[in-house]
């Protein structure tokens, strides 16, 4: 008998499972691979802020980043910050150190263990596993499910879903850049990223479909051709979810669709979320009952302050997605001034990008002439 099981030894499911088990709660990870941050899904370009969140060592850091290029058709921007705006990190590193601080505080974790079914009794939620070929069932007070994009808990349950999910593909490349390189591809809906690793560079891109972001790549990148490269894929759920509380069930993480919809990071909105999660569950339980306007503290609170932000971001995806690539080539050379360029290193903040809009359209008020897509969207 647990009064936690986690499903997904993620970030956000290792954060929750911590900051329960340190209040005191018996908590059980269940994730169905074998080794915690593998196979490698994620860019690993956070901000600096989220190291803290998560109470991560510096060896997790690969590259600190104060500049970036955006390039489209002729035009290119270069941004450039006194401090550090980012920092590229080992994520399967920075996944193991979360998961071993969950066992250190008392969590107890099974790999390679899947889960199968979900039952309902009067003691709390009987959850069927399969691990090693044999079926094993584990009795919990509360089920939280950090499964990710496509997480049985969600379908199970009837909980929201993404709106779209996209397939990520990136690869380790052997060339050597100084500073993060982005690509916009109104196309896809999302861009193409190069970012500076310690060796080489991670060169990546994301689509929902045609084209695929294999074949966006290798546009980009002719040497996915040339060379055998380190290749991986993942996926990116885009969307807002308002139901992610259930009668002994939450979500977090990606499977709640916790996502920067600009960027397709989920660290920092999925940690945020997870001490929320802790914070609501462990007063819950030390009131001794499963109270859904308890837990419901931790959708109200999500959706009033990180959850804002991926509000913004979508809205600012569906501009973006009308916009044509001679758009973005007019959007680029209007930003290219030293005045915007120095709002965007001294505002800019990858982790609150909805931030930067207004300030920016005063600064450069020819920007203004792409509101005919926002007349576009009402229509």
């Amino acid at each position: 008998m647990y009064d936690v099981l986690v499903v997904g030894g993620g970030p956000a499911g290792s954060f929750v499972a911590r900051g329960m088990a340190e209040k005191g709660f018996s908590v059980l990870i269940v994730e169905e691979h074998r080794e915690i941050g593998r196979p490698l899904q994620c860019s690993g370009l956070v901000s600096p802020r989220v190291l803290d969140m998560a109470g991560s060592s510096r060896r997790v850091v690969k590259k600190k980043l104060r500049s970036a290029i955006v390039y489209s058709g002729s035009e290119e921007l270069l941004i450039e910050s006194g401090d550090v705006k980012a920092i590229a990190i080992d994520r399967a590193m920075f996944d193991r150190e979360l998961a071993s601080s969950a066992i250190r505080a008392g969590a107890d974790i099974m790999l390679g263990a899947r889960v199968v079914s979900f039952e309902k009794d009067g003691r709390g939620m009987i959850t069927t596993l399969s691990s090693s070929g044999e079926k094993v069932k584990v009795r919990s007070r509360f089920v939280v499910g950090a499964d990710g994009a496509s997480s049985l808990v969600a379908r199970r349950f009837d909980m929201d879903r993404p709106r779209e999910i996209l397939g990520a593909f990136q690869a380790q490349s052997p060339e050597e850049v100084d500073e993060v390189r982005i690509w916009p591809e109104p196309e896809s809906s999302f861009f193409t990223w190069q970012i500076p690793l310690d060796e080489g560079s991670l060169i990546g891109t994301a689509s929902s479909g045609d084209p695929s972001a294999q074949d966006i790549l290798k546009k980009r990148f002719s040497e996915l051709e040339r060379h055998s490269l380190s290749i991986y894929g993942g996926s990116i759920p885009i969307g807002y979810s308002r139901n992610i509380v259930g009668p002994g069930v939450a979500l977090v993480g990606d499977s709640a669709v916790q996502v920067k919809p600009l960027s397709g990071g989920g660290l920092y909105p999925g940690l945020s979320a997870a001490q929320m999660l802790v914070d609501a569950l462990s007063e819950s339980f030390d009131k001794d009952k499963e109270c859904l306007p308890l837990l419901s503290a931790y959708q109200r609170a999500w959706s009033s302050s990180v959850g804002k932000e991926i509000k913004n971001g979508m809205y600012i995806r569906k501009i973006y997605a009308r916009l044509s690539e001679k758009d973005m080539e007019k959007i680029i050379h209007e930003l290219n001034n030293e005045n915007s360029r120095r709002i965007i290193g001294e505002i800019g903040d990858i982790d609150h990008p909805s931030l930067l809009a207004r300030p920016l359209v005063k600064s450069s008020p020819k920007l203004l002439v792409f509101a005919r897509h926002l007349l576009g969207l009402l229509v």
